[in-house]
């Protein structure tokens, strides 16, 4: 009897720290995305076009790098017919031609490559004894360890996401598992800013240069004021930020549990919010905009811009957006 009472114990200890694992590396996608929603709004403000998307990959890329801790890196972004547009290398800076030469032969022979043709993440424990792995010429970084991960959008493959490691064995199943859903979160954001460089070319006249990233922002400060959300169809927070609760005056415990996020509307605002809510879930509206009054805990009124976009999360339609105090 006691044999069996400590089975099931040992079992439910098991299960408990499983949970506990997965509810880690849950917190921790949803960090990767709300960093990457804060590059983003920066850079709407601050450059457009390639430069936008590279400096996208590039914060992605040291996202990823940090939360495994790998030593090297490598980014590529693809366009629907599955060309890479846009990459960043492990190897830093590379002249066109040669940068072209080693895309090419890493999604011929490489471990992106295999995850291009796969489409699933590739984990790689000894690059000596897999085949996967392709060293390439005067490779200037030691590889004994690599993970390739898909980053999709739907059934889009949007970018292939390369971390290596010098030491064999580095990288493990957990590593793979929260990279998994890492990119998840990263394929949302990276879908918004294809889609808004891809308005920017169709707005912007050719003749109109881009803003350089060099240019300073006198706006970066308000980026600790901005409030990020998450909802559901019924207007429930999946996800919101302290910076949203201390916009409104609430403790973070409180704003969670609102049984609306309309309650953060002024009254007469809430039926044309709502309205457009339910378009995003159950039409084809695709976005959520909103100037007007913000209602905060105490009842004062506020002016705030608001602004949402219907996405998908682990398969089921969401709207994430950011609100900020006029």
């Amino acid at each position: 009897m006691s044999d069996r009472l400590d089975e099931n114990l040992t079992a439910e200890l098991h299960h408990l720290h499983q949970e506990i694992r997965n509810l880690k590396q849950d917190q921790k996608a949803f960090e990767a995305q709300n960093e990457l929603l804060r590059t983003f709004t920066n850079l709407m403000r601050t450059s457009t076009g390639s430069l936008m998307l590279r400096s996208v990959l590039q914060q992605t890329l040291k996202i990823a790098i940090q939360f495994t801790e790998a030593e090297e890196g490598s980014l590529f972004f693809l366009d629907p017919k599955g060309t890479v547009v846009a990459s960043v290398l492990a190897r830093g800076a590379t002249i066109r031609d040669h940068k072209q030469a080693i895309i090419g032969q890493v999604l011929d022979k490489g471990l992106a490559g295999w995850v291009n043709h796969h489409r699933e993440i590739g984990l790689i424990t000894d690059t000596k004894t897999d085949d996967r792995w392709l060293t390439l010429p005067d490779e200037p970084y030691l590889v004994r360890s690599a993970l390739g991960v898909p980053i999709f959008r739907s059934q889009t493959l949007l970018g292939i996401l390369t971390l290596m490691h010098p030491e064999p064995g580095y990288f493990t199943e957990d590593t793979a598992s929260l990279m998994e859903k890492t990119a998840e979160q990263m394929g949302v954001v990276l879908d918004n800013v294809r889609l808004y460089v891809e308005y920017q070319k169709l707005e912007r006249p050719s003749s109109i240069p881009e803003k350089s990233a060099e240019e300073p922002s006198h706006e970066e400060d308000s980026l600790d004021k901005l409030g990020f959300y998450m909802l559901t169809e019924r207007g429930k927070f999946v996800y919101a930020n302290r910076q949203l609760a201390n916009l409104f005056g609430y403790r973070f415990a409180e704003l969670v549990g609102l049984e609306s996020f309309l309650d953060l509307m002024a009254v007469e605002s809430r039926r044309s919010v709502f309205d457009q809510i339910h378009e995003c879930f159950q039409g084809d509206r695709k976005r959520l905009t909103y100037q007007g009054k913000g209602r905060c805990s105490d009842g004062k009124l506020i002016a705030i811009d608001l602004y949402g976009e219907r996405t998908k999360l682990y398969g089921k339609l969401v709207i994430i957006g950011v609100v900020q105090q006029c």
